[in-house]
């Protein structure tokens, strides 16, 4: 097993560490391995840091964080920003995307004992979250290629007083998502999000998104709204623009990267005080026996703001 380490001090104390594992064939000893270099360190620098956290692979996206999760859960209470699964591509110049064969459970436990974490940042396809609580996390970002819909209602399940902002990438049916936007009907609701201001949400459904935000509860809470990067059509852009006024107070809505006609575009041209459209996508031909998300709906690692997220 080997592994990249960088590490920063502040004040003599251990403050950031940086884990990425270099994958090998056996993932169940690498793990191992790598929790256990995160078991030491956390014990070294406890009880007074690393305040920040990152645990990922290099070269591959591959990895098993279930012991990772264990050894948070035992020694992470100081850690304040956490992300776990993220990894570099080998080619085509490609830095980070979600991973697409990680297993990342999170349950009630680790929500009990991350008691400082302010925020949280999970790439991976296999993710699970029960019992999810945190009176101090102010920004959650879950990307996966096909989140469980049970993840989803989790989420909208949430006791997250403090947060206000919250990232989620679905999934599509061609990696195999079988959600629907009655899924999100706990989100929308949003009883346990009071301070939610910025939401963003990537999928295969945006137009069904799309009409069920007009009468949620959450809309009106919201600053901005991103459904970039998508599948929303001239039907989605239509039910925006039937109900403006349930938009019209966003301080700024983007929907750059979907399927939008010319006339799409002009429909939702003025429904928010800033309107992003940026550049759309054309609907590739498929057959009717292929699913329609073959396209690379996977957005770039973006934070609300439209920077690049880089731990």
């Amino acid at each position: 097993m080997s592994y990249l380490l960088d590490a920063a001090h502040r004040g003599g104390i251990l403050d950031e560490v940086r884990l990425r594992l270099d994958v090998t064939r056996d993932l169940h000893r690498d793990a191992d391995g790598c929790a256990a270099v995160l078991d030491e360190l956390l014990a070294m620098a406890a009880p007074r840091g690393p305040r920040k956290v990152w645990v990922g692979t290099a070269r591959h996206h591959t990895g098993q964080y279930r012991k990772v999760v264990d050894v948070l859960t035992h020694r992470g209470s100081p850690v304040e920003l956490l992300a776990l699964g993220d990894f570099v591509y080998p080619d085509k110049g490609r830095e980070r995307n979600t991973s697409w064969k990680t297993d990342i459970p999170l349950p009630e436990p680790f929500w009990t004992a991350m008691s400082c974490l302010r925020e949280l940042v999970v790439h991976g396809d296999n993710l699970w979250m029960a019992g999810i609580r945190s009176s101090t996390l102010h920004r959650l970002a879950v990307r996966c290629t096909a989140l469980n819909p049970k993840c989803v209602a989790a989420v909208g399940l949430a006791e997250l007083p403090a947060l206000t902002e919250l990232e989620l990438w679905i999934g599509d049916y061609y990696d195999q998502w079988d959600g629907t936007v009655a899924d999100l009907e706990t989100l929308l609701a949003a009883d346990g999000l009071p301070a939610l201001r910025h939401l963003k949400v990537c999928a295969d459904i945006a137009d069904d998104l799309a009409a069920a935000l007009a009468d949620a509860p959450l809309l009106r809470r919201l600053t901005t709204l991103d459904l970039s990067t998508s599948t929303l059509t001239d039907q989605g852009a239509r039910s925006i623009a039937a109900n403006r006024a349930a938009f019209a107070h966003l301080a700024w809505l983007n929907l750059d990267g979907n399927l939008l006609s010319d006339t799409g575009r002009s429909l939702v041209a003025d429904v928010s005080r800033t309107v992003y459209v940026g550049d759309q996508r054309e609907e590739p031909a498929t057959d009717d026996d292929e699913p329609e998300a073959e396209l690379d709906w996977r957005p770039t690692v973006l934070d609300w703001r439209g920077r690049p997220w880089t731990p």
